[in-house]
């Protein structure tokens, strides 16, 4: 049964391809324009913002800088991975990305854990695993692999 169907899928991305892409659309979105979008929800993530009660869901402009330019580097690496996932379809390109992005992931969490607040150092690290995880799975196991 399983033979018959194996070319209707020749043309599909592996499951880790798959699941690249839906990072970099994650990326995007959620990450990228979101956080463009609504500044004082995600610089929660952070630690941020760090005023008093008094001046709830302000932010200076510091505060908003640093968040733009955390949603910048999102949605930079997204359109990356998106462009090496769809356009060039390059899985050893496409590791190397998420390898950088592992990386990036690790600079947030030490940042997190010194300047921010100790209890979201947790969805950095979720992170850093998805990214090390896309990235072995990607650089290790070929498209050829007979278990992708």
């Amino acid at each position: 049964m399983s033979a018959r169907l194996r070319p209707l899928f020749d043309g599909m991305p592996t499951p880790v391809e798959c699941l690249a892409i839906l990072t970099g659309l994650a990326e995007v979105t959620v990450f990228g324009l979101g956080a463009f979008a609504n500044t004082i929800e995600y610089a929660k993530g952070y630690g941020l913002p760090s005023n008093t009660d008094d001046e709830k869901d302000q932010q200076t402009p510091k505060e908003k800088a640093l968040v733009s330019a955390v949603a910048a580097r999102n949605l930079q690496h997204g359109v990356l991975v998106l462009a090496l996932a769809c356009y060039a379809r390059d899985r050893r390109a496409l590791g190397l990305a998420f390898a950088t992005g592992l990386v990036t992931s690790a600079a947030d969490i030490i940042t997190v854990r010194t300047y921010g607040v100790q209890d979201l150092i947790w969805g950095h690290v979720f992170g850093a695993l998805n990214f090390a995880g896309l990235a072995a799975g990607l650089l290790y196991w070929q498209a050829t692999d007979p278990w992708w």
